[in-house]
């Protein structure tokens, strides 16, 4: 079952904001419990806000956090992902393609077209079968990221 996140559901969504973020490329920099926190209660509070979670025997399983916005040169909305995560012993269940169903069922309802609904892949785990998931949900490939740091933030003097 996938519903709305609420105050309630926070303790559990760090708990697995924490495991994504161990097992991404995010994990050589420090996981801040209160900033989640604070993101987490304003994505609930605010209308243009997103915070969902997957449920199965009414344990949290897994969530995913967006935004809507209007554009930044355009007069149009779009919207965007902050995170999607699940659970790894439930990766490759429902629960990830029901997320991003209702994740973009919440954009159009927010006025954003389907061309604007945004959706990204940053943390490095398993790209193949991200992709995989979000083109058998609707979304298309439209471009690629780009970090400047990756080999970078390794190599000795940057």
């Amino acid at each position: 079952m996938i519903r709305v996140a609420a105050a309630a559901d926070i303790p559990r969504m760090l708990e697995l904001g924490r495991e994504m973020h161990a097992e991404s490329r995010y994990a050589r920099h420090a996981w801040e419990d209160a900033k989640v926190h604070a993101l987490l209660q304003s994505l609930i509070a605010e209308d243009d806000g997103l915070a969902l979670v997957a449920e199965k025997g009414g344990q949290i399983i897994g969530g995913f956090l967006g935004w809507a916005c209007d554009h930044w040169c355009t007069g149009a909305r779009q919207s965007f992902d902050y995170a999607l995560f699940v659970g790894a012993e439930h990766r490759g269940s429902l629960a990830g393609a029901r997320l991003l169903l209702a994740y973009a069922k919440w954009a159009r309802g927010r006025g954003v077209p389907d061309d604007l609904i945004g959706l990204g892949i940053t943390t490095g785990v398993d790209l193949a079968a991200s992709t995989r998931l979000f083109r058998l949900c609707g979304f298309e490939h439209v471009g690629h990221l780009f970090t400047y740091g990756e080999t970078h933030a390794r190599a000795p003097g940057h």
